[in-house]
């Protein structure tokens, strides 16, 4: 048996800790609940894959206030893209406009992404008899709402 304290790193399952073991698996299987809730995101977002300096002749010919922007809050995404959050609750269409205009002010340059990332989920599909066509899966999908 262990001592509460005991400095032993590595603690195998032997006859005196197997029933503590035992109930800390049954502790935690208890804790899992079901799938995870998913909510819409709270900030909507633009991201720019350009020179820093073209993001800075950009900037300079959008005007954010005329898009409704006032807060905008800036990081870099894994790849390196200038990913710009717009933390609203009519964040989408704003985001939209904003996306919009920098393509406008950017057309002319080379080498430049703008993107409207939004979140995903997949939906996966059990137990499906061979005689469903995807044209059926696709209209129940639709009802649902999903």
């Amino acid at each position: 048996m262990l001592r509460r304290g005991s400095r032993r790193k590595n603690a195998t399952a032997t006859k005196e800790n197997l029933p503590l073991l035992a109930r800390k698996r049954h502790r935690v299987a208890q804790r899992q609940r079901g799938p995870p809730k998913l909510r819409p995101p709270k900030e909507a977002t633009v991201s720019i894959t350009c020179p820093p300096n073209e993001v800075r002749r950009a900037r300079q010919r959008i005007k954010l206030g005329e898009i409704g922007v006032g807060d905008l809050r800036t990081k870099y995404g894994i790849t390196g893209a200038l990913v710009l959050k717009i933390p609203v609750p009519d964040g989408p269409t704003r985001a939209d406009l904003l996306a919009e205009k920098l393509g406008e002010a950017l057309r002319d340059q080379e080498g430049v992404k703008i993107a409207r990332p939004q979140k995903m989920v997949d939906v996966r599909m059990q137990n499906l008899e061979d005689s469903i066509c995807p044209e059926e899966v696709a209209e129940k999908i639709a009802e649902v709402g999903a």
